[in-house]
Order: structure tokens, then sequence, then C-alpha cells
């Protein structure tokens, strides 16, 4: 029999979070709102303003980046991935330049 492909989550390697030291995220607050709120603007049209303040929340406090995916799903269905996957990057490209 063929081995199953190795599966995603508690089986997979953990992604690369992007991680910012607290200081650091406070800094990057007002540049990680303008960003979520073109990505927003770009996905759904308007920025959102509710929809904003959650995903800035969500990175402020730290919260795991899988529940943030489920929860915009809602939201930006098929979108999502590419928005979450955006966001990282985002706070990657500022914890590299920190």
């Amino acid at each position: 029999q063929p081995t199953p492909p190795p599966e995603a989550g508690a089986n997979a390697a953990p992604a690369k979070k992007p991680r910012l030291p607290s200081s650091k995220l406070q800094e990057a607050k007002p540049v990680i709102r303008a960003f979520v709120a073109s990505q927003i603007a770009e996905y759904m049209g308007e920025e959102e303003a509710t929809l904003i303040d959650f995903v800035l929340n969500h990175v402020v406090d730290e919260k795991p980046w899988p529940a943030l995916l489920e929860e915009l799903k809602t939201v930006l269905e098929e979108d999502a991935e590419a928005f979450v996957d955006a966001l990282q990057s985002k706070l990657q490209q500022l914890s590299d330049s920190s």
C-alpha cells in the first residue's frame, strides 16, 4: 500500500511565524493597520473598519494564524488564504528590518 502524503496540521512542520518584539509591534501598528486596510479594500471593495480592527487585534495579541484564517474564510472566502499569506509576508518584512 502506498504511504499517504504528510498531512497539514499537527503532523506538519510548523510554519515560520513572523514575530515582532512587543515594542516593535507597537511601533509598527500604524504600518500594519495601513497594510491591512489596503488589503481589505482590495478584496472587499471598501475598507471595513470592524474587520481591520479584528485583524489588527489578532496580530497584536499574537493569536494563532490558523484561527485568523478560519475567521476570515467566512468573510473573504477563497481570498482568506492569500490575505493571511500577504499579512505574514508583511510582518516578516517588518521583522527583518527591525
